[in-house]
């Protein structure tokens, strides 16, 4: 509906090849979609406007991308080779899942973040105003 395949190569970053066939891809795709759309169910009357097609794309990739990255969905990886220990810790509450973050969903609810103000409470003729 929001992405392709092709959205998901163009923005895959990382040196190795992604680890998914095309097929792959495309259910990964429905399923963030699918996840996307199980928050914000009126999410398809509000594309293009007021919420623009490329940041649901770019919010659709970037869950798929963060399935593809870690699809065991491992927290933690140790290796030892003799004195040798190499570690990776792998960031967020769950790795690897199409969980939307709380960026993501302001993004997604077209909420504007405005600056903070103050109301001044005094009375015009308050005698130390």
């Amino acid at each position: 509906m929001w992405a392709t395949v092709e959205d998901v190569k163009r923005r895959w970053l990382l040196a190795e090849a992604i680890p998914a066939t095309d097929d792959q891809i495309e259910g990964l795709i429905e399923e963030a979609e699918d996840t996307i759309l199980g928050r914000f169910p009126d999410l398809p009357s509000r594309v293009p406007k007021p919420i623009p097609l490329r940041r649901v794309q770019k919010i659709t990739v970037a869950l798929v991308i963060e399935t593809l990255k870690n699809p065991s969905g491992t927290r933690q990886a140790n290796t030892t080779t003799g004195p040798f220990t190499d570690s990776v810790t792998y960031g967020g509450a769950n790795p690897g899942a199409m969980i939307l973050t709380n960026d993501q969903i302001k993004e997604l609810s077209g909420s504007r973040t405005g600056a903070a103000f103050t109301v001044n409470t005094i009375p015009v003729g308050y005698p130390w105003r």
